[in-house]
């Protein structure tokens, strides 16, 4: 999943803040964030989004030149909040040199100072987090040098998250709800990518990043005829349907839960329950725009939109010398040795056809091909008919001598994948 901890903001803001000089804007000057949960203004300051590299769920990131301050969001995986809130600054203070100087933590929301030694410099943190009722978590970040952090940053601070609103969003038609009532006890919408703590498991959030199904879990107290619930994914935005589909087969009474792979574009949606021909029940739900970080450090950048439409993830990954083949033995890296086997594995969410698919391995010293762009591959790739996701893994004999190296992936003339490994 696609999740950011305190510890990733922390390191982000900190890198961003000994990095980068932005200009210096009046300190009056305002800028606003809204989405389907939330709205509120923060101080107007250049944006520092370009130098966040790939870190995921941010928001917002602007900084002058003495305080940064950031927005990141967050689903709420599993357990409470405030086990959530204690388990994250526990890793985080495990893992870097960083001190909790206050912390304040309630069922709802927690303020947090603290301050991290990095690069022989101190820098002070201050970080509120809310959690709306959408199980969504909005993570506040300012971010200085503890010398000035008093001056810096503490002025913005009250005036940020005191205008902080939650947000109901408007539907898009009138909800008719005695029907839905008679079948649905209860009804949440959410996701359940797996995460090292949470192994696939349904959690609640109405916002779903790239990469991340669509799940409805419900429980029905009585049993749903054939052809009489209907599921519509609402494109707000665009007025107009995304998917329909209804149910052909009896719903019997329990709990389920039903997810699904969708491709859908930045933007508001509705999750929209129709039972007898009646809207009983809807669910407002976002995609956010996600920032595509550009790796300056390739030999040419791909492309991001194709990428998009065809997967979710790709890596590269080995297997010793002489192991026989078992997908889940491969371990992912970037650094091989001689003799190793050089392994790829891809989530895809549409079908790749066949004799579409390609790859080179580029020499970066070389700044040339060491082998060239062969055959497509003969046959389809990806999810059949019905299916939501696939997934395929190939493994070969490493053919690279010692040096750095970059593995490309096309779909016919299209290069969308550029991945770096270097071999020891």
């Amino acid at each position: 999943m696609r999740k950011i901890t305190f510890e990733a903001v922390v390191l982000a803001l900190a890198t961003v803040f000994l990095a980068v000089t932005p200009v210096v804007l009046a300190a009056q000057k305002t800028a606003s964030y809204k989405d389907i949960n939330i709205n509120f203004t923060y101080p107007g300051w250049p944006s520092i989004k370009d130098t966040m590299g790939s870190t995921p769920g941010i928001a917002v990131a602007v900084g002058n030149n003495k305080c940064s301050f950031l927005l990141s969001v967050v689903p709420l995986d599993s357990g409470t909040f405030r086990n959530f809130v204690n388990n994250v600054i526990s890793e985080q203070s495990k893992a870097m040199n960083v001190k909790i100087d206050r912390k304040k933590i309630t069922a709802k929301t927690y303020d947090l100072d603290s301050t991290v030694t990095m690069e022989n410099q101190t820098i002070h943190q201050y970080a509120y987090g809310l959690l709306t009722p959408a199980n969504v978590i909005y993570q506040f970040t300012f971010t200085a040098l503890a010398d000035s952090f008093k001056t810096a940053c503490r002025p913005y601070i009250k005036a940020t998250t005191e205008n902080i609103k939650t947000v109901k969003p408007k539907l898009s038609e009138q909800v008719f709800a005695a029907e839905f009532r008679k079948y649905f006890q209860e009804v949440n919408i959410g996701s359940n990518i797996a995460s090292e703590e949470n192994p696939g498991e349904f959690f609640r959030t109405n916002v779903l990043y790239s990469g991340m199904p669509l799940c409805f879990k419900g429980k029905v107290g009585k049993v749903i005829p054939a052809k009489v619930l209907k599921a519509v994914v609402y494109n707000v935005d665009k007025k107009s349907k995304v998917k329909e589909q209804i149910t052909d087969v009896v719903t019997e009474k329990g709990g389920f839960t039903s997810c699904e792979m969708l491709s859908l574009a930045p933007g508001k949606y509705e999750y929209k329950i129709i039972v007898n021909k009646k809207v009983g029940a809807i669910y407002p739900f976002m995609v956010p725009e996600e920032k595509v970080a550009v790796d300056n450090t390739l030999s040419e950048q791909p492309d991001q939109s194709k990428f998009g439409e065809y997967f979710t993830n790709i890596f590269i990954a080995k297997l010793p010398a002489g192991a026989e083949f078992d997908p889940q033995a491969i371990i992912k890296t970037k650094v091989f040795s001689a003799g190793e086997q050089f392994c790829t594995s891809m989530d895809m969410k549409k079908q790749i056809p066949a004799n579409t698919l390609s790859s080179a391995v580029y020499d970066v010293n070389a700044r040339q091909d060491v082998s060239p762009r062969g055959a497509a591959f003969p046959q389809a790739l990806g999810p059949n008919s019905g299916e939501s996701m696939g997934n395929s893994i190939g493994c070969a004999p490493l053919e690279q001598n010692v040096g750095k190296y970059e593995y490309k992936i096309y779909i016919n003339e299209s290069l969308v994948a550029v991945l770096p490994f270097e071999v020891k």
